[in-house]
């Protein structure tokens, strides 16, 4: 029983460590078939400012109006049918009104009898991740227009002669 016990004991503390390495980035939360939450991980302050208590509402209240957000409900739906969905991204509002991007993975849990009664999930703040990704873009298009439109014939050669890029100009 002593073993059973220290093995228990071991196990939460394994489970506490991950919790809390979760934190300024993941949050974990469960909600109800209905879509409100039962469950919210305290990281949520350091991700999105609101308390566990301030965000016990419906999963749509925080959502942003972006377009990428309609395919949340669909996943979440078939998330609440039982079906397990791929990780989905989330445009949601911050305490302090600026939005975050959410990556959550997301799965059903069974009672005995095989009936979905809830939804578990992690969400991670990728929002600087998206802003790097969107700045990285911006940058391709700038030299992408600054190339094709230069004045002057551009042309990106290899050292072996190979011409790899060029502009029109460059013809």
């Amino acid at each position: 029983r002593k073993q059973a016990e220290k093995a228990l004991r071991e196990s939460e503390e394994r489970y506490r460590r991950l919790i809390e390495n979760l934190k300024g980035s993941h949050f974990i939360y469960v909600h109800d078939t209905t879509g409100v939450f039962q469950y919210l991980g305290e990281s949520i302050t350091d991700v999105l400012g609101y308390t566990p208590e301030e965000f016990m509402a419906h999963y749509s209240k925080y959502m942003t109006d972006h377009p990428a957000n309609q395919a949340v409900y669909r996943h979440t739906e078939l998330s609440i049918q039982g079906i397990r969905q791929p990780p989905y991204e989330v445009n949601i509002w911050h305490k302090d009104g600026s939005s975050r991007w959410l990556e959550v993975q997301e799965m059903p849990v069974f009672d005995a009898m095989g009936k979905v009664i809830a939804v578990e999930g992690v969400a991670q703040d990728i929002t600087e991740h998206r802003q790097a990704e969107e700045a990285l873009r911006q940058s391709e298009r700038q030299f992408r227009s600054t190339f094709e439109n230069a004045a002057i014939g551009i042309a990106h050669i290899a050292l072996d002669g190979h011409i790899l890029q060029f502009n029109s100009r460059f013809c």
